[in-house]
Order: C-alpha cells, then sequence, then structure tokens
C-alpha cells in the first residue's frame, strides 16, 4: 500500500476503530512525498518512490509486485508460475500479464493521449500493470527510480504509470516475461 505522507493520519485513525483493526494489521502502507492525482505525474511518482522504498527498506525478498488497487492477484497461481523459472537473486526477469502496445500508446480507447512514437516492433512494450521484478530486476532499475526517472518521463510525454513503468523497462533492456491468463 503506497500512500502520500498526507494520508498516515488519517489511515491511524481509521486503523484505531475496533472494527477495523484485523484487516488493518494486514496492511504494511508505504508514505511517499508525491503531488496527489488520479493521471500523470503522482501515479508515476508514487510508484517509483514506493519501489524504490522496498527495495532500500525490504531488499531481502526475491520478488516485488506493484499493482494498482484496482487489480485481484492469485497469488497461489503466482507461486506455482514463479517456481521453475531462474533464481530472482541472479536473473533480471520481469513479469507482466498485458500484451504488448507501441511505444507512447496509452489508452486504446483515446488516440489523443498517444504519442507520436514508431510503431516497430522494436519500439513495442508490455502493458504495466501489474509488475512483477525479480530482486535482480529491481536491482537494475533502482537507480532510475533514486533519480525520479519514471516521473520525469510522465511529465514529458504527459503519461501516467501504466506507460511510464515499460518505457523504463525498455530504457533498461530488463527482459519480460508475460504471465499466462487463467481462462474464464
Amino acid at each position: 500500500l503506497v500512500l502520500n505522507q498526507k494520508w498516515k493520519h488519517q489511515l491511524e485513525l481509521t486503523c484505531a476503530k475496533p472494527t477495523n483493526q484485523e484487516p488493518c494489521a494486514r496492511l504494511f502502507p508505504i508514505y511517499v512525498q508525491c503531488t496527489e492525482g488520479y493521471y500523470g505525474a503522482s501515479p508515476c511518482c508514487k510508484m517509483e518512490q514506493g519501489l524504490l522504498q522496498m527495495w532500500e527498506h525490504h531488499g531481502t525478498y526475491d520478488w516485488y509486485v506493484y499493482q494498482d488497487d484496482d487489480m485481484y492477484l492469485r497469488t497461489d497461481y503466482l507461486e506455482t508460475f514463479l517456481a521453475p523459472l531462474p533464481s530472482p537473486q541472479h536473473e533480471p526477469i520481469m513479469l507482466s500479464s498485458k500484451p504488448p502496445r507501441n511505444l507512447g500508446v496509452t489508452w486504446m480507447k483515446d488516440p489523443e493521449k498517444n504519442s507520436n512514437c514508431s510503431t516497430g516492433l522494436d519500439f513495442q512494450y508490455p502493458w504495466g500493470q501489474p509488475a512483477m521484478y525479480s530482486k535482480a530486476a529491481l536491482n537494475i532499475i533502482v537507480n532510475g527510480f533514486r533519480n525520479q526517472a519514471m516521473t520525469q518521463i510522465c511529465k514529458t510525454f504527459g503519461i501516467t504509470h501504466d506507460v511510464g513503468n515499460p518505457i523504463m523497462h525498455w530504457m533498461y533492456i530488463l527482459p519480460e516475461v508475460q504471465l499466462p491468463r487463467i481462462p474464464n
């Protein structure tokens, strides 16, 4: 759970209520200093600063997952899928679940939000949600997060984290594996 610092007091008040204590005990919030907003640089800042704090304060994990709050992740399925993959300690792997799009394409339904980037195969990337990094992959990209590269990408191109994050993967040449879809 990545929240702006300004929400810390409100979350503490909410979690102090007896009816909320059990679910709140499962929360491990990460607080960041970013502007507030639904689109653009704000979610980019939250994502990169949240991942940076996960790396700096919880650097012992094999895998790091970032997803929006409207996504459901079946951890049992994910653990089964991850088991045969190469060591996350040594092999940089980034997992995604969406099909590739052209670099700079944001919302398929809104062509006005698309950047003027190449549509060649060399400029395709997987959609950036959810993003699952092996420890070695996050180690590669974390310097970009320290330098606020993703926030700058989002500001420059007028995009949000779903697109800014995959552009970072493309820039850092992170190997990406697309998770298979679970049939309905």
